[in-house]
């Protein structure tokens, strides 16, 4: 799986890559099909923005947004977003499965 971290208007120090990137290892046995992992986080004032994407295959890409007063606070309210998407995700392959 290939993860993509960006900023806008914001510099990431590689001890908060590297906190995203464990976070999101977590989707990999979670999604089948994942093919890509996208972050962007934008700071503006004092709202700093997260947007995660999970790419899947044959499938369109998961996309959340958070909000708050930190990027680390942003990420959880993210990562927290993301498994209500993907937990809804799994459960309509497993309900067209039947």
């Amino acid at each position: 799986m290939q993860t993509v971290i960006s900023g806008r208007h914001t510099s990431l120090r590689e001890g908060e890559k590297r906190v995203i990137e464990e976070k999101l290892q977590r989707y990999e046995k979670k999604v089948s099909g994942l093919t890509k992992t996208e972050v962007v986080l934008n700071v503006e004032n004092d709202r700093h923005d997260i947007e995660i994407i999970l790419h899947v295959a044959k499938c369109n890409p998961l996309i959340i947004h958070a909000t708050a007063q930190d990027n680390l606070v942003a990420l959880d309210l993210g990562i927290q977003k993301m498994d209500n998407l993907v937990s809804k995700h799994n459960g309509k392959l497993h309900d067209q499965h039947k």
